[in-house]
């Protein structure tokens, strides 16, 4: 069975305007999305990445960009939190920051990243700070300390069905000014006497 995420991100990747909550860093990652990525993780490895590629009627290739390019809008916006940027909850066990954090690291990886330096050297990067802070539990502690409360608790749905779901395409022209519809014209037909008394007189003329 194919992972649900690596539906999403194609879905997300031709038309990220729809899943626009997702890119918001108050909105809540959803209680499984670490099981998720994991689980599509494996479904990319090279043992497995031709047959979901194929069970999704797309190319390898075009599938992995695809579920980078969500990672990289979900989890590693400029404002996302360190939990965020591992595809962590804050309430989540040590040992799955040192999993996640290996299993991002992987992926972002400039030698495993088509344009080698710059991009993935700055994700990495960022990864690596997240890491840093909380794999420690005095400075997981301080950074908790600090960080802003979650809308309602940081509760999400735990089945995720709401992260699934694309919100109402916006409108890609909002400065497009409306143009009210013309009245219907009324037929007058008074105003046809007018031509037909111009003809008469030209004709006794």
């Amino acid at each position: 069975m194919v992972p649900a995420l690596l539906v999403l991100a194609l879905e997300f990747h031709r038309a990220p305007i729809r899943f626009g909550h997702l890119t918001d860093p108050a909105y809540p990652l959803p209680d499984g999305f670490g099981d998720w990525l994991t689980e599509s993780s494996a479904a990319l490895g090279p043992a497995k990445i031709q047959s979901t590629a194929k069970a999704l009627s797309t190319e390898p290739e075009a599938l992995r960009e695809a579920f980078l390019f969500l990672l990289r809008q979900v989890l590693l916006a400029p404002r996302a939190d360190h939990y965020r940027a591992l595809g962590l909850s804050r309430c989540c066990a040590p040992e799955s920051i040192k999993q996640h954090h290996g299993l991002l690291v992987r992926m972002f990886h400039p030698d495993r990243l088509p344009d080698g330096g710059g991009l993935g050297v700055a994700l990495t990067a960022r990864i690596n700070a997240a890491y840093q802070v909380l794999r420690d539990p005095k400075t997981r502690q301080r950074y908790d300390s600090v960080l802003p409360p979650l809308p309602d608790g940081g509760r999400s749905n735990q089945d995720g069905r709401d992260f699934f779901r694309p919100r109402d395409p916006v409108d890609p022209n909002p400065w497009r000014i409306a143009v009210p519809p013309r009245p219907p014209t009324r037929f007058r037909p008074r105003l046809l006497w007018v031509p037909a008394a111009a003809f008469l007189a030209a004709l006794l003329l």
